[in-house]
């Protein structure tokens, strides 16, 4: 496991998490979120 700041330990599933929201922010990867429908109103 990796270690954060102060020490403490992260779980890879942060660190994954983490990874891909930077490739989202740089545009490595598409965001790939749906727009909610219209029948839900």
């Amino acid at each position: 496991m990796a270690n954060g700041p102060r020490g403490e330990t992260r779980s890879a599933d942060a660190i994954k998490r983490a990874m891909q929201i930077v490739q989202i922010a740089t545009g490595e990867i598409e965001d790939d979120v749906k727009p909610p429908s219209s029948s839900a109103n």
